[in-house]
């Protein structure tokens, strides 16, 4: 059985082989392998899970990350991120402005982006001054120059609870952040 939808998130639990036992992406998955397997056996480090870097894991889905969850010694219960229904449901509100939407795991290693090229790309923006600030363990409010863009910038980093990433929302400062 698997845990109820989530927006932008799709289940798998996958044998620690990493045979696909149930699949939340599609049916015709269970019983192939998973694709993401090298993930399963990285080490994990820390008190939370870990997410794998974005790639193509899984065939007939953008670029993405997947989040492995030991069940048992056995199965892995899986989170396959769906990038753009996540950048959707961040941006549907402001769409209409210079908004820039991104949630980083722990480490500040992209998850998904706004821009859904960028996301496809999996770039490294750790560099970035909010994803620097989430890292070393602040939130908040921020002002900075865009390394991409060189326009100032108004940032708001949000720990997202228990999962370890971070979400920042910019936007220039000529624009008005909305809470």
């Amino acid at each position: 059985p698997l845990p109820p939808p989530l927006p932008g998130v799709r289940w798998e639990v996958v044998s620690r082989h990493g045979e696909v036992l149930a699949s939340g992406v599609s049916p015709a998955r269970v019983g192939r392998a998973c694709g993401y397997d090298e993930t399963l056996r990285a080490p994990v480090g820390g008190a939370l899970p870990a997410f794998s870097r974005v790639g193509r894991w899984v065939d007939d889905l953008p670029p993405t990350s997947v989040l492995p969850l030991r069940l048992d010694p056995d199965r892995w219960l899986v989170a396959v991120l769906d990038p753009e229904a996540l950048r959707r449901l961040l941006i549907s509100a402001s769409a209409a402005l210079d908004r820039h939407v991104y949630a980083v795991d722990a480490a500040g290693r992209l998850i998904f982006y706004s821009d859904p090229v960028v996301t496809s790309r999996g770039d490294d923006v750790r560099h970035n001054p909010p994803i620097r600030l989430f890292t070393s363990g602040g939130g908040g409010e921020i002002r900075f120059r865009s390394v991409v863009s060189g326009k100032e910038r108004l940032g708001f980093v949000h720990r997202a609870g228990e999962s370890g990433w971070g979400v920042e929302v910019s936007t220039d400062v000529d624009t008005r952040l909305v809470a």
